[in-house]
């Protein structure tokens, strides 16, 4: 039997790409989708008032595909509202949040479609391989990494908290969603997509499958790039303690969205957490000053 939304002739999925001043990058990303294998779905993109290059772009690809619907906002939204505002405009039964600088494989769509179909009440995504502004793969700690938080409630919460932020979690936000899932979302109220995934596991699982890629660009504008140190003042931060306190305040973020018996189990779990969060982080820097001496 088909959905209603098939018998109305709308797609099965939404991709949903918020943008501002992506000139750089756009053309890649746009392409990419364009060029999956699955070809029933919308992309809505929405400009939140971009000053360089991105509107003429967009609106020739909308001129060109009628899967390409481009809104231009007035004025400039904030990252999480114009987040919101495309998944607002979302009509499909299935649901995608696409990067303006990323690249997929071109059965990257296809694959996430026929496992979610498996799986009730869960999103699905691949697996991450990190590219530079040339589109050259670089080395990063959660390049490859294969995520399932899956199981009871409290299972999949739990090992989410464990895992250590810099290890990529928060790119499941890039995953595939059943939009029904996302009925009363309100992004605005979450200072991490990491904090809004972690809230959602109350709802769904989350699921990766291998050997299908999103490229994920770390440039410039990249956020958190320009506030990189470099690696003897991030073994110093370590050594002194520093990064113990920022492991504090995220593990204490999680704690907003957790109750009862969770809530005291996450509490208990906090040292456990930094320790594990200190150590990746000591190994890491460890790795990243010897490896030219190896």
């Amino acid at each position: 039997m088909k959905s209603a939304n098939e018998t109305l002739g709308v797609p099965i999925v939404s991709i949903a790409m918020p943008v501002y001043n992506g000139e750089a990058y756009i053309k890649q990303a746009i392409d990419s989708l364009l060029a999956q294998t699955f070809k029933d779905f919308e992309l809505i993109i929405s400009d939140n008032a971009s000053t360089d290059a991105t509107e003429p772009i967009c609106r020739k690809y909308a001129e060109q595909d009628l899967r390409v619907r481009y809104i231009r906002q007035d004025e400039n939204l904030g990252a999480m509202r114009n987040f919101q505002f495309v998944l607002n405009q979302a009509r499909c039964d299935y649901f995608m949040w696409a990067a303006c600088d990323d690249v997929w494989d071109s059965s990257w769509l296809c694959s996430l479609y026929n496992e979610i179909c498996k799986n009730k009440k869960a999103a699905v995504f691949g697996r991450v391989v990190h590219i530079d502004e040339l589109s050259r793969r670089i080395s990063h700690p959660a390049t490859k990494n294969l995520f399932d938080f899956s199981g009871s409630i409290l299972k999949r919460k739990v090992n989410f908290f464990l895992e250590f932020e810099g290890k990529g979690k928060a790119n499941l936000f890039y995953s595939l969603f059943r939009k029904e899932d996302f009925r009363d979302a309100n992004l605005i109220q979450y200072k991490h997509d990491y904090y809004a995934l972690f809230d959602w596991l109350n709802n769904i699982q989350f699921l990766s499958i291998d050997n299908i890629f999103i490229y994920k660009r770390i440039h410039s504008t990249s956020e958190g790039v320009a506030k990189q140190k470099p690696m003897l003042l991030k073994l110093l931060d370590v050594l002194i303690l520093r990064t113990l306190f920022n492991s504090l305040g995220n593990a204490k973020g999680y704690l907003n969205y957790s109750h009862g018996i969770e809530k005291l189990i996450l509490i208990a779990l906090i040292p456990i957490k930094i320790f594990l969060d200190h150590v990746f982080q000591f190994q890491r820097i460890l790795i990243k000053l010897f490896k030219p001496f190896s």
